[in-house]
């Protein structure tokens, strides 16, 4: 194909991977020994979202056999479903997240969820889902899924369903208090308001969302770009036709 007036646009040429690659990256993401990678070579046809499924379904304890039909999110749930509890709200927490979460914010909700948690403990299980797991990528004080098949997964796997519903509406409370000045949260004011609007039309919760948006008016009127403000809400409200009024 010709390409012809896009100065900004390059093109890549994508090489196969050997096997002496393809063996590497299976030693390093799915933990594998020798029957693994002999039995993922023979089947491997260069697909390499293989090695991810391989090392979900490693870690539940599968066979290392290259799976017939390759389904990263099936692999994904069935591991998610063998974590404890705990480690599944944490998950929960972050997915329903509108973006990555502060440390001190997740802990301090799901310590709120659940107050035999302790903060060392939940600081422990961090550590357990970024470092063993590998479910969580964290920047600085600030968590995330890992990937986007990741969400995909949690979002859509039946164990989760409620602890999702749990985190969204825990998360909208927590920010809501926030604002209100009822809780004091290492969260910036704007970065509260984004959650807590996203948070409410997430819940359905058209009441809390009309005081937020009162909240947003008197914030509004005192900006010098009050568009910002316009943009949190507009962003949640065109999607979602029960709450346009």
């Amino acid at each position: 194909e010709t390409i012809s007036g896009q100065t900004l646009l390059a093109v890549f040429d994508l090489v196969r991977l050997n096997l002496k690659e393809f063996r590497y990256l299976l030693k390093k993401y799915a933990a594998s020994d020798q029957t693994i990678e002999s039995v993922a070579e023979l089947q491997w046809d260069g697909n390499l979202r293989i090695i991810r499924e391989l090392k979900y379904r490693v870690m539940v304890g599968h066979a290392g056999a290259a799976p017939k039909s390759l389904d990263v999110h099936s692999a994904i749930q069935k591991n998610i479903a063998t974590l404890p509890k705990q480690h599944r709200l944490i998950l929960a927490l972050v997915a329903v997240h509108v973006e990555a979460i502060d440390r001190d914010a997740l802990i301090a909700v799901l310590c709120r969820i659940d107050p035999t948690i302790s903060t060392v403990a939940a600081i422990a299980d961090l550590a357990g889902l970024q470092g063993g797991e590998g479910y969580l990528r964290v920047e600085g004080s600030n968590i995330a899924l890992a990937d986007e098949d990741l969400i995909d997964a949690a979002n859509a796997s039946p164990v989760m369903v409620p602890l999702l519903k749990l985190a969204a509406v825990s998360l909208r409370d927590f920010y809501v208090e926030i604002i209100n000045g009822k809780t004091f949260g290492h969260v910036r004011l704007q970065a509260a308001l984004r959650q807590a609007v996203a948070l409410c039309a997430e819940t359905g919760d058209i009441f809390a969302l009309r005081s937020l948006i009162g909240t947003l008016d008197a914030a509004a009127r005192q900006a010098h770009n009050q568009t910002l403000y316009v943009n949190i809400v507009a962003d949640v409200v065109l999607a979602r036709s029960d709450l346009s009024d």
